[in-house]
């Protein structure tokens, strides 16, 4: 009838309207989208807070479904979920989604569907929570939890034993099967007598489900009137459990007659029923939402609260609905909300505002909606919203403290324009005022090598959407036309919502210069360790020399031999200075030829034994004859051979003994080991020797070992020492007979 078509999903039944009409109003009044779709998600009604979600009018909304409106990505698991709710796997969902607002513009929101029992209609809460995900606010909300309560609206009402015999059978039993209550009485609706035999199966197996799914089992079957023949007939059935061990007691079912349509009367039982579910469904809606929401006339008589509202008030629901709240919340008189209460109504425009309640024990965010004679009013706990601005505004505080007073300059430019620095940047840029560098594009400051510098460093970081090198220096131009030399650390940001560069600059010139003297200061040294390196070596051949002239004195006889050993020390001398002066040249000329190795030991040993002597030390050498020749640059190896057997005769106390010896390793290498019994050298410090400079002896460079191991490797050989305090060292020198 009129009535039945004028309320669309809200009136499916002939009912007085009060009630409706209020539950229709608090519907489309609410503080948050709300929307009824069928199974397919076509809009079958939708509340106007939801229309003003996606800026779209009711008009034009209403045609569409929500998959029309919903983020492309998030649909899937929308979907998914929704079906599961179709097929009742699930009874109601909750969902974290973005919608799609008719000018292209998403939004977030947190999305709670149901659906309402006995029906094919679906109902959607929607909350925006743009501003919360814009904002990155951490707030812990509770979900919002649906739980739909339904009656059973049918004709038949029977209570079974787990077992499935009837216990208890309404009066409605005559009228559907033609049997008298007292007839059904511990018969088992599993009887064949009673169900059609293709039907029984599928019967048996839904009951059987109710004990482990705990849910509804609903189920369309064939029953055997009294008369013989059989109806169609639907049966809802529910389990009923023992609180105490969980067990279940007996299994109510509530089935109807779907083969005709019912009486008049039954039709308005039904509508009654369904008015009470919907009443019900309505009060479990909004008391389960987590936040407080409450209802008043224009006159400020209360016509509905929440559960959060009573409990924060600490009120009785059904006592205070129809008092006025000025008299059973004297507090609020002369408050915000007072004066929001008012402008609401007069101007008929929604009001908002923020404050702290004691009764709520946090900060609520008050909004208030005006319509037909109705304002709803939600309150939102916004405490940890709250608390997260105070901690940005104190973040901001420290961190505008800390940039302000840094010494070194700090700045962030957008597009290569600076839109911010600090004083120490003006500073250092010989800036008085903030517009000689705000606006200004950076290559203003920059020379042109240093612009294309910089201008490559940008283009990388926005293909690689971040700055990879973060150090670099730059020449920067001043205001006053000077030039000083920077180091900058630069690192991605977003400032003011775009996307910036932020950098951080330090004046360097004065480090540079330092760098500078270090540098000379370096060489000095360099070449004053070098000059002690080419006395150590020379001294050597001195060494032998005196040794020479001091015989000849003391004998003042002529020996053309130890002439001649004199003119090759001399000889030697020579290419020890050339040695050091092209030491760092790897293309120095190395001559070789096939020389007896034996040769060479024994002419350096030699030079040696006189130094040797001095010390009562002995020198031995074992040789083999036949496998001395070798290809090198005997010069070179008599340097090798004459640093290491002075450094072992340094290393010898008086009376101790040198071992000097030739093996052959294989057919193309030979050994030459050098073996006293000095003092030995600590096992922690062998790997060292050979660097630069490092020596274990009072006045050494430790220049000569390095020259060793430098002449060694150009003849493709190698050194190695082994050592034990107190027992000795030895010297091992491994080198090719015919070296690469």
């Amino acid at each position: 009838d009129d009535r039945r078509q004028k309320g669309g999903p809200f009136m499916h039944l002939d009912v007085e309207i009060d009630n409706e009409e209020l539950y229709k109003q608090t519907f489309h009044q609410a503080f948050v989208g709300m929307t009824l779709t069928n199974e397919e998600g076509k809009f079958l009604e939708v509340n106007e807070m939801f229309c003003n979600m996606l800026d779209y009018s009711k008009e034009q909304l209403k045609p569409l479904s929500f998959q029309e409106v919903t983020h492309p990505d998030d649909l899937p698991k929308n979907l998914m979920l929704l079906e599961k709710l179709i097929n009742w796997e699930i009874s109601t969902y909750q969902i974290e989604k973005r919608y799609i607002c008719k000018g292209g513009q998403v939004i977030w929101a947190i999305t709670n569907v149901a659906r309402v029992k006995d029906s094919h209609v679906i109902i959607a809460q929607i909350q925006d929570i743009t501003k919360l995900k814009q904002k990155e606010r951490m707030f812990k909300e509770k979900e919002a939890s649906y739980h739909l309560m339904t009656e059973y609206s049918t004709d038949l009402i029977m209570r079974h034993h787990p077992n499935g015999e009837a216990f208890c059978v309404s009066p409605s039993s005559k009228e559907l099967l033609g049997y008298e209550s007292h007839e059904l009485i511990g018969i088992s609706p599993y009887d064949l007598t009673m169900i059609h035999p293709d039907d029984l199966p599928r019967t048996i197996e839904s009951h059987q489900q109710i004990p482990y799914e705990r849910s509804i089992s609903k189920i369309r079957y064939r029953v055997r009137r009294k008369t013989g023949d059989y109806t169609w007939i639907e049966s809802t059935a529910k389990g009923i459990f023992n609180k105490k061990n969980n067990q279940l007691e007996e299994i109510v079912t509530v089935s109807r007659d779907c083969t005709d349509h019912v009486s008049s009367d039954v039709e308005l039982k039904k509508a009654k029923e369904k008015l009470e579910k919907s009443n019900e469904l309505i009060n479990n809606i909004f008391d389960s939402i987590t936040d407080g929401f409450l209802s008043l006339d224009y006159n400020g008589n209360i016509i509905y609260l929440n559960n959060k509202v009573k409990q924060a008030l600490n009120v009785n629901r059904r006592e205070i609905i129809g008092k006025k709240v000025w008299s059973e919340f004297p507090f609020l008189k002369g408050t915000e909300f007072e004066q929001n209460f008012f402008k609401a109504i007069h101007k008929q425009v929604p009001t908002q505002y923020e404050k702290f309640s004691e009764e709520f024990n946090g900060w609520l965010e008050v909004r208030l909606y005006p319509k037909k004679e109705i304002i709803s009013i939600s309150l939102t706990d916004i405490t940890q919203r709250k608390k997260f601005e105070q901690k940005l505004k104190e973040s901001e505080q420290r961190y505008r403290t800390i940039v302000e007073s840094s010494k070194d300059g700090i700045g962030i430019h957008i597009d290569d324009k600076f839109v911010f620095a600090n004083q120490a940047f003006l500073n250092q840029m010989g800036a008085t005022h903030f517009n000689e560098v705000i606006n200004q594009p950076v290559h203003k400051f920059l020379p042109p090598e240093e612009q294309k510098k910089f201008d490559e460093r940008m283009n990388r970081s926005k293909e690689q959407k971040t700055i990879q090198s973060r150090f670099s220096t730059y020449t920067v131009k001043l205001c006053n036309g000077s030039f000083r030399d920077v180091e900058v650390t630069a690192d991605k940001i977003i400032y003011n919502g775009k996307p910036a560069t932020q950098f951080i600059a330090r004046d360097i010139t004065e480090r540079k210069s330092y760098d500078q003297f270090l540098h000379k200061v370096d060489k000095l040294k360099v070449v004053g360790e070098l000059a002690a390196g080419v006395a150590h070596e020379i001294r050597n051949p001195l060494t032998t020399i005196k040794g020479f002239i001091q015989f000849f004195q003391s004998t003042r006889e002529y020996n053309q031999e130890y002439f001649n050993i004199i003119n090759t020390e001399f000889q030697r001398m020579e290419e020890i200075i050339y040695e050091f002066l092209t030491l760092a040249k790897p293309h120095h000329e190395i001559n070789f030829k096939k020389e007896n190795l034996c040769n060479i030991l024994k002419e350096v040993i030699t030079l040696e034994n006189t130094n040797a002597i001095l010390k009562n030390i002995e020198l031995h050498f074992k040789y083999d004859l036949d496998m001395t020749l070798l290809y090198c640059d005997k010069n070179s190896l008599k340097q090798v051979f004459i640093n290491i057997f002075q450094n072992a005769i340094e290393a010898t106390s008086e009376n101790g003994k040198i071992e000097i010896s030739i093996k052959k390793q294989n057919n193309n290498l030979i050994e030459i080991n050098c073996k006293d019994n000095g003092c030995g050298i600590p096992k922690h410090l062998i790997h060292r020797l050979g660097e630069p400079f490092y020596t274990l002896k009072e006045k050494g460079t430790g220049l000569g070992l390095m020259i060793c191991f430098k002449i060694i490797e150009n003849h493709n050989g190698s050194i190695s020492i082994n050592s034990e305090e107190g027992v000795g060292t030895t010297v091992s020198i491994q080198l090719p007979v015919q070296p690469k």
